[in-house]
């Protein structure tokens, strides 16, 4: 059975997306330094577990659109006229 979102993707270009199945308690580990662990599913949310170092930002896309947005900035870093 397949899952697919009802929401658009990141904007990135398929080509530089990575995509892959994993299950409860599977790991992606990206690069050296980051681990990204499937913690639950329930319907259709996913819980993930994330370890990076310090030095490396992790956040939520939503609220970094929400932060721009309220700053009148967009996506690309652009000021809105």
């Amino acid at each position: 059975m397949g899952f697919t979102c009802q929401q658009s993707g990141t904007g990135l270009p398929a080509g530089n997306r990575r995509i892959d199945t994993r299950h409860c308690n599977e790991t992606i580990i990206i690069g050296s330094e980051i681990t990204v662990t499937i913690v639950a599913i329930h319907g259709s949310q996913v819980r993930l577990g994330i370890d990076a170092p310090k030095h490396i930002r992790v956040l939520r896309e939503e609220l970094v659109e929400q932060d721009l947005a309220q700053r009148g900035v967009t996506p690309g870093g652009h000021a809105r006229e």
